[in-house]
């Protein structure tokens, strides 16, 4: 592990390059938009380089990420996720960097069910004045399930990073199980680059499926980028546009076929294609041929797959199509594509929330930043007065026309670097009874009304640059009945929250007489804003993590529901896997299955879920364990309903 196999620097040397983006293509792991800032109105512009709620001094500027001490003289440091999906033996590790001082980087390596591992690879950088080279091959251990790459600054001095490349270098060779497609073995997964977003898309499900092959036993196959006519001939897998262009769908009319997230797949005549919407398609085609294949990945690193012999599959074709085309999970919940989600940067709230999966709309407009010069943009409260700094969980004037065009402008400045993200959430800050009550907010209508009104408003501007972009406002504590005059226009979406106790008060069972208000009041919202709807669902109760009684009944009953009805998107506040914060379990006890049963039934609402959980027990917990935890599993979920017992999400 401390081996160096290879480096240079040139520390001495100016170098003529300057910073730019041609290095963040192809098998680079780190995506272009890390290096492209954010928007100046963000006080914090290394935003997307930061862990939720860490104060570092980060920032981007000009394609150079920059590093420096903090206020009180430590150290800060940037993050970078690589990506999960990672099969290679080492990385190479390359920027150019400038710094008066020795600084330190590192790679910071974990395993679901094991926490953190040590040691850590780490490496000090000789200091440098002048802008200088840096390249290093470093060995990592194969099955890690996450890996961080971590950069330090002195506590006295800037360290400034740019063109920096992580690349990925398999073993030379992995024996194994062959992929046999009708018949014949399978050369290669390709992929092409085309525009950022399917490149991405085709890139990363190209991955995952060579990765879920090899943890199965299956030998490696070489993941390649198609570039020549001959690429597009051979007996191999073609992901996303390469499997369009190599004509693996012969006339199309699968292709035709797909809709908003949905894939395509064929294998015939040894070769074989999965094509897909850009709501991460693809991703959910690789899903449906591994488990054609026979491979489930059911937790963090717990795969089910055949025992023995060749993995084959004969002529086959299917499309699908799922009925909520976004399904988005939390990041820290592990490899959430393999298990049937969209990737989470489909409505991803780094670039204006930090990263925070709820409230992220009000670090758009910062109330330290305009208290003064425009304190007429910001909610006044039941005494008459504005809110100011200080103030808790910050609300805005949703119907001051000025504050609505500044809002829309600063999203649009969000949108145009986001460029993988479609959904927008702009609902202000958490907490109840905080809405603006100034007499033109109330002249709109209820409180629901002007919720809608400002996402109408900021909607109406965005869709001008960017049509096929959602903005979302949300049915929560103030807004939990239906609009009464405004209703949702054409890109904007209601994420319902089945989250308050007045209305939701027997998390549960979604039949206790206790929800009988939500009931009605959700039956409400889908006549209303039919098309227009999305969930948030709190699927965990928050202030007992360890409630060996999981909300099983209540999140499937309700995952149904927005299928049936066709919901746009499926947001979770906290549904992890057991394991995805190490060793600690990350949610109530069977949360495996409550993930498992989720994902099937959002994507086809008409599947027996008994059947589900038949299926699942066996190939998670194994045929001999799973008929005692069917019991227990039945015991525990039976026992709320026959005791009438009503338990609220907090």
């Amino acid at each position: 592990m401390k081996q160096m196999l290879a480096i240079m620097m040139t520390s001495s040397l100016v170098l003529a390059a300057a910073a730019s983006d041609t290095v963040f293509k192809g098998d680079n792991q780190i995506l272009r938009q890390y290096f492209e800032g954010v928007p100046d109105f963000n006080s914090h512009s290394g935003s997307l380089w930061v862990t939720y709620r860490r104060t570092e001094n980060v920032k981007v500027k000009d394609w150079t990420l920059s590093i420096g001490p903090k206020e009180d003289g430590k150290a800060s440091s940037a993050h970078y996720m690589l990506n999960r999906y990672a099969t290679g033996d080492c990385y190479q590790v390359s920027f150019q960097y400038r710094c008066p001082k020795n600084f330190t980087w590192s790679l910071n390596f974990s395993q679901a069910e094991f926490g953190p591992w040590v040691p850590t690879v780490s490496r000090t950088v000789p200091a440098s004045s002048e802008w200088a080279e840096y390249s290093e091959k470093v060995p990592v251990p194969l099955n890690r399930h996450t890996t961080t790459l971590q950069i330090f600054s002195p506590k006295d001095a800037v360290v400034e990073i740019r063109n920096l490349c992580v690349r990925e270098i398999d073993p030379k060779d992995i024996a194994g199980r062959e992929l046999l497609l009708d018949g014949k073995p399978c050369e290669a997964v390709y992929w092409m680059q085309t525009d950022d977003i399917n490149t991405l898309n085709d890139y990363e499900a190209a991955k995952m499926f060579r990765f879920a092959f090899q943890r199965c036993g299956g030998k490696k196959i070489p993941l390649l980028e198609a570039v020549h006519e001959d690429d597009f001939r051979k007996n191999a897998l073609y992901i996303g546009k390469a499997a369009e262009k190599a004509g693996v769908f012969q006339d199309g009319s699968l292709l035709q076929n797909i809709g908003e997230g949905g894939t395509a797949i064929r294998i015939g005549a040894g070769r074989a294609g999965i094509a897909g919407h850009i709501y991460g398609g693809p991703y959910l085609g690789v899903v449906q041929l591994l488990e054609h294949l026979g491979i489930h990945y059911t937790a963090e690193d717990h795969f089910h797959f055949p025992e023995s012999g060749d993995y084959q599959v004969v002529a086959w074709e299917k499309s699908l199509n799922p009925a909520v085309p976004i399904r988005s999970s939390e990041v820290r919940a592990g490899r959430v594509e393999l298990k049937g989600y969209t990737p989470s940067r489909c409505a991803d709230y780094q670039y204006y929330g930090g990263g925070y999966a709820a409230h992220p709309g009000n670090s758009v407009v910062s109330i330290k930043e305009f208290h003064q010069t425009h304190p007429e943009w910001f909610a006044m409260q039941a005494d008459g007065k504005r809110q100011t700094v200080g103030c808790r969980d910050v609300h805005y004037c949703l119907s001051n026309p000025e504050f609505i065009q500044l809002y829309a402008d600063r999203l649009l400045q969000i949108m145009r670097i986001n460029r993988h993200c479609f959904f927008y959430e702009v609902y202000d800050g958490d907490g109840g009874g905080l809405y603006c009550r100034c007499p033109a907010c109330q002249a709109v209508g209820s409180t629901t009304d002007l919720y809608i009104h400002f996402a109408n408003q900021v909607a109406g501007i965005t869709r001008k640059e960017f049509p096929q972009n959602y903005v979302m406002t949300t049915s929560y504590v103030d807004t939990l009945q239906a609009p009464q005059k405004v209703f949702p226009e054409s890109n904007v979406l209601i994420l319902y929250t089945a989250y308050h106790p007045t209305p939701w008060g027997a998390q549960n069972n979604f039949d206790h007489p206790y929800n009988e208000t939500g009931r009605k009041y959700l039956a409400e919202w889908d006549r209303l804003c039919a098309g227009h709807m999305a969930l948030y669902a709190h699927p965990v109760n928050y202030r007992e993590m360890m409630n060996i009684h999981p909300k099983f009944h209540f999140n499937t009953r309700l995952t149904r529901h927005i299928a049936e009805k066709r919901y746009k998107v499926l947001r979770n506040c906290f549904l992890v896997s057991t394991y995805s914060n190490g060793v600690v379990p990350g949610s109530h006890s069977f949360f495996d299955l409550n993930i498992y049963a989720q994902t099937r039934l959002s994507i086809d609402p008409k599947l027996d879920l008994e059947a589900l959980i038949d299926r699942f027990l066996p190939m998670h917990y194994g045929p001999d364990a799973a008929p005692v935890l069917r019991q227990y599993f039945d015991i525990i979920q039976e026992a709320p309903m026959k005791a009438n017992w009503a338990q609220g999400c907090e």
